[in-house]
């Protein structure tokens, strides 16, 4: 189990153990697998990637979760010693579904995102969650490029999830970055977030999760 922690406030992010409050209705507390926070001036701009169902939406969730609990003051859900840095803003941009018929979901989402950009700074967190999933890969991949480029010329924190494998290699030397990605032993999920090492399995699973959802039949001869 975990108790709750207040953390030492910090000009920088670090948490070895965060853990995402919202699992605790889904599972018990002893199954939830903690996964390392760290914001330094040299790392600010987290690009996660990795398997589907590997716990990345979990945890982007846990670290909105965990800053709006510390900037009111509250405990976070974390174990050990944690320090935080206190910002300006905190900015999310998740994934939703097209408000209108006739509206396309690419539109919306830009007019979205252009709204969460708009308020951005240096003191800003900055959330996102398969950000442009709306169109195909081939342009979601140089959106998703220019977006971080984007960022790292603001200077604010922030992680992006995204199903985009070939999107690290297009940022190779963008100042601040950091590839982060669910760790995969022996092709199974752990749901603990890890640095990306060239030794890190990147397989989707995608097989794997339909098979565990029913769909095994479809690949039976």
């Amino acid at each position: 189990g975990f108790i709750p922690v207040f953390p030492e406030i910090s000009d920088k992010t670090e948490i070895n153990s965060l853990y995402n409050p919202l699992l605790a209705d889904k599972c018990r507390i002893t199954n939830i697998i903690p996964s390392r926070l760290a914001f330094t001036p040299d790392e600010k701009l987290f690009l996660l990637t990795g398997p589907n169902s590997g716990g990345k939406s979990v945890y982007v969730t846990a670290i909105g979760i965990s800053q709006l609990m510390f900037q009111l003051g509250l405990p976070i859900c974390a174990s050990g010693n944690a320090r935080m840095k206190p910002y300006g803003k905190i900015v999310t941009h998740f994934i939703e579904t097209t408000r209108g018929s006739t509206e396309s979901r690419l539109a919306n989402e830009s007019q979205r995102l252009q709204k969460s950009l708009a308020e951005i700074d240096r003191n800003t967190l900055l959330l996102l969650d398969e950000t442009f999933s709306s169109t195909s890969a081939y342009d979601a991949l140089f959106l998703s490029e220019s977006l971080m480029r984007h960022l790292a010329k603001v200077g604010c924190d922030a992680v992006y999830v995204t199903h985009l494998h070939e999107l690290p290699a297009r940022l190779n030397g963008l100042p601040g970055l950091r590839h982060i990605t669910p760790e995969v032993c022996t092709g199974r999920r752990t749901y603990r977030i890890i640095p990306y090492c060239e030794t890190s399995e990147t397989v989707s699973l995608a097989k794997d999760i339909v098979v565990e959802n029913g769909l095994g039949f479809l690949f039976e001869d």
